[in-house]
């Protein structure tokens, strides 16, 4: 099965039907779960893009002064490319998504070179290519997390700088309960990773965790389940396959503080992750 059909296989269903709720206005929102520090309620469109911008610029503020050239490995709409270069930086996206890039070819046309389909397992450059490398909740769907460190270390400058910001489990002790309330079939987890196994794997392929993790989670989950109980909690489960009513609670249910994501937070097996590390 190749890595799209993977990352996707599940979702046919729904993912078109239901992804404007959760990530709404293609020409502005981004795909992740939003960074809502002071932000609050009611949640409205407005405010879940808001947040969505927040996440990057959470990121970008970590960046080094020297730090020019920089790639996104999973570049989505490409929102993120086009705010790096409308303030200076020699920016560059890459998604293995074929339909992602032409979206943001689309979105913003005089960026159209900048933006090419690629796998973070192999990423489409030149040794010593960047500054920068930096992906915002994408890390989870890659086939190999060491090969994408691999490839990360073989394109950056020495001292070089990586940036990974998605959510990981806390502990591999977690992960029976944590397959209990999260399908191991979702699209988005499939290759979540356990933090400190991902830290090993930067270490193993030339990397030094400049500063500690920093941990974001209070700021995500809460709201991000709120936002989706919001948006999706009056959808009809009529059009769903069998296999698929199993995830009615995750989808639907519950209220916040039931909310898979937030009940897996609160209990202490996943978090959101900035991880900062040099080459």
């Amino acid at each position: 099965m190749s890595q799209v059909k993977k990352m996707y296989s599940h979702s046919a269903d729904i993912l078109n039907e239901w992804m404007e709720k959760l990530f709404p206005v293609i020409g502005q929102g981004c795909i992740n779960f939003g960074y809502w520090k002071d932000i609050k309620p009611p949640l409205t469109i407005k405010k879940r893009l808001i947040s969505q911008k927040n996440l990057y610029f959470k990121v970008f503020k970590k960046f080094d002064p020297n730090c020019r050239s920089v790639l996104e490995v999973g570049c989505g709409r490409g929102h993120g490319v086009f705010w790096l270069r409308e303030i200076g930086y020699n920016a560059f996206g890459i998604d293995i998504l074929k339909s992602q890039v032409e979206r943001a070819k689309e979105q913003y046309f005089h960026l159209t070179p900048y933006f090419s389909i690629g796998k973070a397992e192999k990423l489409p450059f030149r040794n010593s290519s960047f500054d920068c490398i930096y992906s915002i909740e994408a890390a989870q769907h890659f086939l190999s997390f060491d090969e994408f460190c691999k490839e990360s270390s073989r394109a950056l400058k020495p001292n070089g700088k990586l940036f990974i910001s998605t959510f990981f489990i806390k502990s591999t002790d977690c992960i029976t309960e944590l397959k209990k309330i999260i399908p191991d079939n979702l699209e988005g987890f499939h290759n979540a990773l356990v933090i400190s196994d991902a830290i090993t794997l930067l270490e193993n392929n030339g990397f030094k965790i400049d500063n500690p993790q920093e941990s974001i989670g209070s700021e995500i989950f809460h709201f991000y389940a709120s936002w989706q109980k919001q948006q999706l909690g009056d959808t009809s489960l009529s059009s769903l396959s069998n296999e698929r009513i199993k995830w009615r609670d995750y989808y639907t249910g519950g209220g916040n503080n039931a909310h898979p994501w937030y009940q897996a937070f609160k209990n202490g097996w996943i978090d959101y992750y900035i991880i900062e590390a040099r080459k």
